[in-house]
């Protein structure tokens, strides 16, 4: 719940939502009935079930994970019968300008805890911005820096994996999206 998940959010879900999760993109997203949802890094498929719910059986649902545990753990606990419009996909997150298929596909890209782990934060934006239909929207949740991260913190793997070593200053990521094309561009601290 300090992430911003509801009860009605978790109250199905067998699965633990996962220590790495930074907040509830699926919350800030405004999902609307019909929508094409992808999520970055989609671990477990809990986000996409979420997502699922809001966009209803007119939208559909795409995780993208790059680790094929991952997948097979998404597929076991997404119940087909209870949630026919999620698939999930084996690929890198820096990968999706390269997936034809996607081109201009989605309304909205969702992540979660995802983004700072990428050593090519502009390649994946640049994917981003290519599977978005124009005027789509990325809604993520993610560490932020606020001032440079000392270098020997960057180095550490307990940095790493507890995702604070890479993330991105909050100004550089601003430009970062400015940059690949984004518009509106607004980060919340929180």
């Amino acid at each position: 719940m300090s992430l911003g998940y509801t009860e009605e959010d978790v109250q199905d879900e067998t699965v633990p939502i996962g220590n790495l999760s930074c907040g509830n993109p699926v919350g800030l997203a405004d999902l609307k009935e019909g929508e094409i949802v992808m999520d970055l890094g989609c671990g477990t498929g809990f986000d996409c079930r979420l997502a699922s719910k809001r966009v209803g059986p007119k939208g559909s649902v795409i995780g993208i994970d790059m680790t094929q545990e991952m997948i097979d753990k998404a597929i076991e606990v997404t119940k087909k019968e209870k949630y026919p419009n999620i698939q999930y996909e084996l690929s890198k997150i820096e990968d999706l300008e390269n997936i034809e298929k996607f081109n201009s596909k989605f309304d909205v890209v969702i992540s979660n805890c995802v983004f700072n782990l990428s050593p090519e934060k502009e390649k994946v934006l640049k994917g981003v911005y290519f599977v978005l239909k124009k005027g789509g929207r990325l809604i993520f949740s993610d560490p932020v820096a606020l001032k440079p991260i000392p270098e020997e913190i960057r180095k550490d793997m307990k940095s790493y994996t507890s995702c604070m070593a890479n993330a991105s200053l909050n100004d550089d990521l601003n430009k970062l999206l400015t940059n690949v094309g984004f518009k509106d561009v607004r980060i919340e601290v929180t």
